[in-house]
């Protein structure tokens, strides 16, 4: 589910970033071998929300 958080980070698209974390998705996951965390797929495209969204769950 987690890996669903970063692509949606990466579109902005908020609605869905605040339902995968409602439903338990780890906002500081990342791909394995590396890769975007969800904030830093939001950071790249601009996602200002998304952005904000993270943060206030505790993304690091």
């Amino acid at each position: 589910m987690s890996h669903h958080l970063v692509t949606a980070s990466e579109r902005g698209d908020v609605t869905k970033v605040a339902a995968l974390i409602g439903q338990g998705a780890d906002p500081d996951w990342m791909r394995k071998g590396g890769g975007h965390r969800p904030l830093t797929a939001a950071i790249s495209q601009g996602h200002l929300p998304v952005l904000e969204l993270l943060i206030e769950h505790g993304q690091t």
